[in-house]
């Protein structure tokens, strides 16, 4: 694989990367999108748009194949591709670039359009990567393992009143959410009245 840069893209926007802990360039505003879904997804560890192209073979020719980022995860690394809704390759494409990036030991993944900007689940994660970045005492870890004690399952509501009445921002529950502390049903619209639950880290926490 070759890593070129790619006089075509234009850079859109700067994105402000949790995992990367730096900006890093978006090139399309779905590109943008997506990145709000690695923040949220615990198994990656970090990604980079740097262009990598990968030369496939087709009817005796070998022609280029440009990914639009790498991604390291916990247990494989990948060459992703973004798919608007105007298909770019055919599925036989595809399988031929899986099986090359394979041979080199790299994973391939396709995230289509329609995956990325999946409702309500995108704007849920775009409302919690707002508040990803706020600095969570220890004193909120314990409020948390004391209401969740005698309520294993709530609504998002009456852990914001809990939180007031001992003084706690309240907002501190979306990073919670954010940071696998609490899990919520995301595929549902994040509301006061979401039904949310301690996860198994937030007792890790407590016992480091």
């Amino acid at each position: 694989m070759n890593k070129n840069k790619n006089p075509y893209r234009r850079t859109i926007c700067k994105f402000s990367s949790v995992k990367n802990k730096q900006t890093v360039n978006a090139h399309s505003s779905l590109m943008r999108d997506l990145f709000y879904l690695l923040e949220f997804d615990a198994g990656v560890i970090s990604y980079t748009t740097q262009t990598q192209t990968l030369f496939y073979a087709e009817r005796g020719e070998f022609k280029p194949f440009r990914f639009d980022l790498s991604i390291e995860r916990r247990d494989v690394n990948q060459m992703a591709f973004i798919e608007t809704n105007v298909s770019r390759y055919s599925p036989a494409v595809f399988g031929k670039v899986k099986t090359a990036c394979e041979q080199k030991n790299f994973g391939f993944i396709v995230f289509s359009e329609e995956a990325i900007r999946a409702q309500p689940f995108l704007d849920s994660v775009k409302l919690l990567d707002k508040y990803a970045r706020q600095n969570v005492s220890s004193e909120y870890y314990i409020a948390l393992y004391k209401f969740f004690t005698t309520n294993q399952a709530s609504l998002l509501e009456d852990l914001q009143v809990y939180f007031r009445s001992n003084n706690l921002n309240p907002s501190v529950i979306f990073t919670l959410i954010f940071n696998k502390h609490i899990t919520a049903d995301l595929t549902k619209p994040l509301t006061e009245q979401t039904v949310i639950r301690a996860a198994a880290s937030c007792g890790e926490v407590m016992v480091i």
